[in-house]
């Protein structure tokens, strides 16, 4: 990621366990440790960076999002050593999830998939820009079980915006 963004955090977390890890590292799990109910994940890339936006984000950059999502399915394989992932809830936030490509999308929902028992999941929502879904990518988000969008409309009005450093217009809203 470039050094040339206000990345206005330290660090990113991929998973965010609502629940106590074990005492010691290296410990078998108890049966009693809670299981994870709730998923938050960031996906920090954006096609545009606006300027009043104070959340952690990086400039989309294709050389490092694949290995991003790669990052974050080891990260879910070491959760789920460690935490009974059996999540009611999935939010991946950003940036703009939906910057990533439909192909990445695939890789990274289709990863949570296969690693995570989603027997229970009630939501699943995805961020997006107006102008980073296709039909297809919104096809496939439905196929893989993302079943809530949080569109960035931001406003109904061009010249706001404009002023705002939005990639849209209200048409394309």
């Amino acid at each position: 990621m470039s050094n040339t963004t206000n990345h206005n955090s330290d660090a990113v977390v991929a998973v965010v366990p609502t629940a106590r890890p074990r005492a010691n590292a290296g410990d078998v799990p108890a049966t009693t440790i809670a299981p994870i109910y709730h998923l938050y994940v960031h996906i920090p890339f954006c096609a545009r960076i606006c300027p009043y936006c104070a959340f952690y984000k990086d400039l989309l950059d294709r050389s490092q999002t694949g290995r991003f999502c790669e990052a974050i399915l080891r990260d879910v394989d070491q959760q789920c050593a460690s935490f009974a992932l059996t999540p009611e809830t999935i939010y991946l936030g950003g940036g703009t999830p939906t910057a990533l490509t439909t192909s990445q999308l695939e890789f990274l929902l289709g990863g949570f998939r296969e690693r995570l028992d989603l027997s229970s999941l009630a939501e699943w929502t995805i961020e997006a820009n107006p102008g980073s879904v296709s039909a297809r990518k919104a096809a496939l988000l439905h196929e893989l079980g993302v079943n809530r969008v949080s569109l960035g409309v931001q406003s109904w009005d061009n010249e706001l915006l404009k002023l705002l450093g939005r990639e849209h217009s209200t048409h394309q809203a």
